[in-house]
């Protein structure tokens, strides 16, 4: 393993840093509190083609 660590003790640091990094995203997240509605008139009139599975407009999606 990296820098002599066992498997074990590599997994749950792992397991941490994956586990903050989420908790981070969510609590920035949580405190900012974004405006999605107005990102996604802004996102699907820029984008009108959308080629993503995350344009949720009722804009027709082609593939």
């Amino acid at each position: 393993m990296p820098a002599g660590v066992s498997w074990p003790r590599y997994l749950r640091m792992f397991a941490a840093s994956v586990l903050s990094m989420f908790a981070g995203a969510q609590f920035v997240h949580q405190y900012y509190r974004p405006d999605l509605v107005s990102f996604q008139i802004r996102f699907c009139a820029f984008f009108p083609i959308c080629f993503c599975v995350l344009c949720w407009c009722n804009l027709p999606i082609y593939l």
